[in-house]
Protein backbone atom coordinates (compact mmCIF):
# COMPACT_ATOMS: atom_id res chain seq x y z
CA UNK A 1 0.00 0.00 0.00
CA UNK A 2 2.88 2.55 0.70
CA UNK A 3 4.52 1.74 -2.64
CA UNK A 4 1.22 2.18 -4.51
CA UNK A 5 0.62 5.36 -2.89
CA UNK A 6 4.03 7.00 -3.17
CA UNK A 7 3.62 6.08 -7.20
CA UNK A 8 0.90 8.17 -7.33
CA UNK A 9 2.47 10.89 -5.44
CA UNK A 10 5.34 10.51 -8.06
CA UNK A 11 2.63 10.25 -10.87
CA UNK A 12 1.33 13.77 -9.53
CA UNK A 13 4.40 15.34 -9.11
CA UNK A 14 6.41 14.69 -12.42
CA UNK A 15 10.01 15.89 -12.35
CA UNK A 16 11.57 18.69 -10.26
CA UNK A 17 15.11 19.65 -9.90
CA UNK A 18 14.73 19.29 -6.23
CA UNK A 19 12.81 16.11 -6.21
CA UNK A 20 13.96 12.60 -6.31
CA UNK A 21 13.40 11.78 -10.21
CA UNK A 22 11.32 8.12 -11.45
CA UNK A 23 11.55 6.57 -14.63
CA UNK A 24 8.87 3.87 -14.46
CA UNK A 25 7.92 0.94 -12.42
CA UNK A 26 6.27 -2.77 -13.06
CA UNK A 27 3.71 -4.60 -11.26
CA UNK A 28 4.12 -8.42 -11.06
CA UNK A 29 3.37 -11.22 -8.95
CA UNK A 30 5.67 -13.96 -7.10
CA UNK A 31 3.59 -17.25 -7.28
CA UNK A 32 4.72 -19.86 -4.10
CA UNK A 33 2.54 -22.49 -4.15
CA UNK A 34 -1.22 -21.62 -4.12
CA UNK A 35 -0.07 -18.18 -3.01
CA UNK A 36 0.39 -15.67 -4.93
CA UNK A 37 1.83 -12.17 -3.95
CA UNK A 38 1.96 -8.66 -5.79
CA UNK A 39 5.17 -7.19 -5.43
CA UNK A 40 5.63 -3.40 -7.18
CA UNK A 41 9.44 -2.39 -8.56
CA UNK A 42 10.18 1.28 -8.89
CA UNK A 43 12.75 2.60 -10.68
CA UNK A 44 14.07 5.45 -9.88
CA UNK A 45 16.88 8.36 -9.49
CA UNK A 46 19.83 6.38 -7.94
CA UNK A 47 20.82 8.60 -4.77
CA UNK A 48 23.27 7.28 -2.42
CA UNK A 49 24.12 9.83 -0.33
CA UNK A 50 21.22 11.10 2.02
CA UNK A 51 22.15 14.22 4.43
CA UNK A 52 21.79 11.46 7.61
CA UNK A 53 25.67 11.07 6.10
CA UNK A 54 26.05 14.94 6.26
CA UNK A 55 24.60 15.37 9.99
CA UNK A 56 27.22 12.25 11.33
CA UNK A 57 30.23 14.64 10.42
CA UNK A 58 29.18 17.15 12.92
CA UNK A 59 27.87 20.47 11.74
CA UNK A 60 27.81 22.13 8.83
CA UNK A 61 28.85 25.54 7.81
CA UNK A 62 25.53 28.13 7.82
CA UNK A 63 26.14 29.04 4.06
CA UNK A 64 26.34 25.29 3.05
CA UNK A 65 23.92 24.43 5.11
CA UNK A 66 21.24 27.26 4.04
CA UNK A 67 21.86 26.01 0.35
CA UNK A 68 20.78 22.69 1.10
CA UNK A 69 17.61 23.79 2.91
CA UNK A 70 16.57 26.14 0.04
CA UNK A 71 16.99 23.34 -1.87
CA UNK A 72 14.57 21.57 0.14
CA UNK A 73 11.89 24.38 0.48
CA UNK A 74 12.10 24.66 -3.49
CA UNK A 75 10.96 20.95 -3.83
CA UNK A 76 8.32 21.62 -1.53
CA UNK A 77 7.07 24.49 -3.18
CA UNK A 78 6.13 22.65 -5.66
CA UNK A 79 4.91 19.32 -3.75
CA UNK A 80 2.93 21.87 -1.77
CA UNK A 81 1.46 23.68 -5.01
CA UNK A 82 0.81 20.61 -6.47
CA UNK A 83 -1.73 19.69 -2.70
CA UNK A 84 1.12 17.16 -1.75
CA UNK A 85 2.30 17.29 1.35
CA UNK A 86 4.97 15.18 2.45
CA UNK A 87 4.59 14.28 6.27
CA UNK A 88 8.13 13.06 6.69
CA UNK A 89 10.37 14.80 6.09
CA UNK A 90 13.90 14.16 7.28
CA UNK A 91 17.45 13.48 6.55
CA UNK A 92 16.50 10.21 5.79
CA UNK A 93 14.70 11.23 3.21
CA UNK A 94 16.83 14.11 1.49
CA UNK A 95 19.26 13.21 -0.86
CA UNK A 96 22.42 15.07 -2.44
CA UNK A 97 23.40 14.67 -5.72
CA UNK A 98 27.18 14.65 -6.68
CA UNK A 99 26.71 18.59 -7.91
CA UNK A 100 25.29 19.27 -3.85
CA UNK A 101 22.03 19.42 -5.14
CA UNK A 102 19.69 18.25 -2.56
CA UNK A 103 16.14 16.70 -3.05
CA UNK A 104 13.36 15.55 -1.46
CA UNK A 105 12.14 11.61 -1.88
CA UNK A 106 10.08 9.06 -0.01
CA UNK A 107 6.13 9.87 -0.47
CA UNK A 108 4.71 6.50 0.76
CA UNK A 109 2.92 8.40 4.01
CA UNK A 110 2.32 11.52 2.05
CA UNK A 111 -1.16 12.67 1.31
CA UNK A 112 -3.08 14.44 -1.38
CA UNK A 113 -4.73 17.60 0.08
CA UNK A 114 -8.63 18.54 -0.96
CA UNK A 115 -8.54 22.46 -1.97
CA UNK A 116 -10.53 23.31 1.56
CA UNK A 117 -9.68 20.43 3.84
CA UNK A 118 -7.35 19.47 6.48
CA UNK A 119 -5.29 17.03 7.44
CA UNK A 120 -5.67 14.80 10.92
CA UNK A 121 -4.03 11.48 10.68
CA UNK A 122 -1.45 11.17 13.04
CA UNK A 123 1.15 10.13 10.65
CA UNK A 124 5.39 11.10 11.40
CA UNK A 125 8.59 10.23 12.49
CA UNK A 126 8.23 11.19 16.16
CA UNK A 127 11.60 13.13 16.68
CA UNK A 128 11.01 15.71 13.46
CA UNK A 129 6.72 15.61 14.00
CA UNK A 130 5.02 19.02 14.32
CA UNK A 131 3.32 19.55 17.64
CA UNK A 132 -0.32 20.02 15.91
CA UNK A 133 -0.10 16.33 14.29
CA UNK A 134 0.00 14.86 17.42
CA UNK A 135 -1.54 16.92 20.15
CA UNK A 136 -3.84 19.13 17.64
CA UNK A 137 -4.77 21.54 20.61
CA UNK A 138 -7.10 23.90 18.07
CA UNK A 139 -9.14 20.56 16.91
CA UNK A 140 -8.26 21.75 13.05
CA UNK A 141 -6.10 18.95 11.84
CA UNK A 142 -2.90 20.30 10.29
CA UNK A 143 -1.56 21.71 6.75
CA UNK A 144 1.69 22.31 5.07
CA UNK A 145 2.86 24.06 7.67
CA UNK A 146 3.98 21.02 8.87
CA UNK A 147 6.87 20.09 6.35
CA UNK A 148 7.95 23.41 6.96
CA UNK A 149 8.68 22.82 11.16
CA UNK A 150 10.08 19.17 10.26
CA UNK A 151 12.71 21.08 8.02
CA UNK A 152 13.21 23.34 10.57
CA UNK A 153 14.39 20.01 12.96
CA UNK A 154 16.45 19.28 10.34
CA UNK A 155 17.34 22.69 10.17
CA UNK A 156 18.74 22.66 14.00
CA UNK A 157 20.64 19.69 13.24
CA UNK A 158 22.60 20.55 10.45
CA UNK A 159 23.36 23.99 12.10
CA UNK A 160 24.67 22.78 15.10
CA UNK A 161 25.39 18.87 14.47
CA UNK A 162 22.92 17.74 17.24
CA UNK A 163 18.75 17.52 17.70
CA UNK A 164 16.47 19.96 20.07
CA UNK A 165 16.93 19.54 23.82
CA UNK A 166 20.09 16.52 23.25
CA UNK A 167 22.12 18.27 25.96
CA UNK A 168 19.29 18.85 28.20
CA UNK A 169 18.28 14.90 27.68
CA UNK A 170 21.70 13.47 27.74
CA UNK A 171 20.36 12.02 24.25
CA UNK A 172 17.71 10.17 25.68
CA UNK A 173 15.23 10.32 22.39
CA UNK A 174 12.36 9.72 24.08
CA UNK A 175 12.54 12.67 26.69
CA UNK A 176 13.92 15.19 23.53
CA UNK A 177 10.37 14.46 21.69
CA UNK A 178 8.23 14.38 24.86
CA UNK A 179 10.08 17.98 26.05
CA UNK A 180 9.62 19.08 22.88
CA UNK A 181 6.07 18.53 22.26
CA UNK A 182 5.44 19.69 25.93
CA UNK A 183 6.12 23.23 24.66
CA UNK A 184 9.26 24.56 25.07
CA UNK A 185 10.83 26.96 23.17
CA UNK A 186 13.56 25.46 21.05
CA UNK A 187 16.92 27.49 21.31
CA UNK A 188 19.72 27.46 19.19
CA UNK A 189 22.73 26.93 21.36
CA UNK A 190 25.47 27.65 19.05
CA UNK A 191 26.71 31.03 17.47
CA UNK A 192 25.50 31.31 14.36
CA UNK A 193 24.75 34.40 12.25
CA UNK A 194 21.34 36.56 13.83
CA UNK A 195 19.27 36.66 11.06
CA UNK A 196 19.71 32.80 10.45
CA UNK A 197 18.99 32.11 13.88
CA UNK A 198 15.95 33.84 13.63
CA UNK A 199 14.74 32.41 10.47
CA UNK A 200 14.93 28.67 12.03
CA UNK A 201 13.49 29.61 15.61
CA UNK A 202 10.57 30.95 13.22
CA UNK A 203 9.47 28.05 11.44
CA UNK A 204 9.76 25.95 14.90
CA UNK A 205 7.19 28.17 16.46
CA UNK A 206 5.30 25.83 18.54
CA UNK A 207 2.23 27.67 17.24
CA UNK A 208 1.32 27.35 13.52
CA UNK A 209 -0.09 30.46 13.35
CA UNK A 210 3.61 31.97 14.20
CA UNK A 211 5.50 30.20 11.31
CA UNK A 212 6.10 30.78 8.13
CA UNK A 213 3.06 30.55 6.15
CA UNK A 214 4.28 28.53 3.16
CA UNK A 215 7.39 27.53 1.83
CA UNK A 216 7.88 30.16 -0.60
CA UNK A 217 7.83 32.87 2.19
CA UNK A 218 10.23 30.30 4.82
CA UNK A 219 12.38 30.27 1.38
CA UNK A 220 12.32 34.15 1.06
CA UNK A 221 13.40 34.89 4.74
CA UNK A 222 16.71 32.02 4.38
CA UNK A 223 17.79 34.17 0.98
CA UNK A 224 17.58 37.00 3.03
CA UNK A 225 20.19 35.45 5.28
CA UNK A 226 22.48 34.70 2.80
CA UNK A 227 21.97 38.49 0.84
CA UNK A 228 22.98 39.69 4.65
CA UNK A 229 25.98 37.74 5.56
CA UNK A 230 23.18 36.26 8.04
CA UNK A 231 22.35 39.38 9.60
CA UNK A 232 19.04 39.65 8.49
CA UNK A 233 15.81 37.91 8.05
CA UNK A 234 12.26 38.40 6.92
CA UNK A 235 9.62 37.80 9.76
CA UNK A 236 6.33 35.29 9.49
CA UNK A 237 3.79 37.18 7.83
CA UNK A 238 1.61 36.77 10.20
CA UNK A 239 3.48 37.77 13.19
CA UNK A 240 4.15 41.23 11.09
CA UNK A 241 3.06 44.01 13.63
CA UNK A 242 3.82 42.20 16.92
CA UNK A 243 6.60 41.15 19.26
CA UNK A 244 6.54 37.84 18.16
CA UNK A 245 7.74 37.41 15.18
CA UNK A 246 11.26 36.18 15.99
CA UNK A 247 12.14 33.74 18.97
CA UNK A 248 15.35 35.28 20.48
CA UNK A 249 18.45 33.09 21.62
CA UNK A 250 17.82 34.45 25.45
CA UNK A 251 14.01 34.00 25.65
CA UNK A 252 13.06 31.68 28.06
CA UNK A 253 8.99 30.46 28.86
CA UNK A 254 6.85 29.05 26.62
CA UNK A 255 6.08 30.15 22.90
CA UNK A 256 3.68 32.81 22.49
CA UNK A 257 -0.17 31.33 21.79
CA UNK A 258 0.28 27.93 23.50
CA UNK A 259 0.31 26.69 27.13
CA UNK A 260 3.36 24.70 28.05
CA UNK A 261 2.23 21.51 29.07
CA UNK A 262 5.03 19.39 31.08
CA UNK A 263 3.42 15.83 29.93
CA UNK A 264 1.91 15.85 26.65
CA UNK A 265 0.13 13.05 25.79
CA UNK A 266 1.96 11.22 23.54
CA UNK A 267 4.48 8.46 24.25
CA UNK A 268 7.38 8.26 21.84
CA UNK A 269 8.44 4.51 20.05
CA UNK A 270 11.40 2.81 20.92
CA UNK A 271 12.56 3.34 17.37
CA UNK A 272 12.28 7.32 16.82
CA UNK A 273 13.60 7.13 13.51
CA UNK A 274 10.52 4.98 12.16
CA UNK A 275 7.58 6.14 10.84
CA UNK A 276 4.62 5.68 13.19
CA UNK A 277 1.13 6.11 12.96
CA UNK A 278 0.09 7.70 16.25
CA UNK A 279 -3.48 6.12 17.05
Amino acid sequence: LKEAREIIHMYDLGMHQNIVGWHNHEVFQDVVEDTATTLVAVMMEFLPNSMTNYIRSGAMQWEAALKILIDCLQGLEYVHAKRILHRDIKPDNIFITKDGTAKIGDFGVARKMDKAAMADTRVGTPLYIAPEVVKDPYGEGYGYSIDLYSLGIVAHELLTGIMPFAIECNGNKQQMVKLRLSGRPIQIKKQLPQGVVQAIQCSLAYDPGLRYESATEFRKALERCQETRGQETIRPKQALGTNQGFISSGVSGPTPGYQHDPNPEFQPYEDDSSVVELY
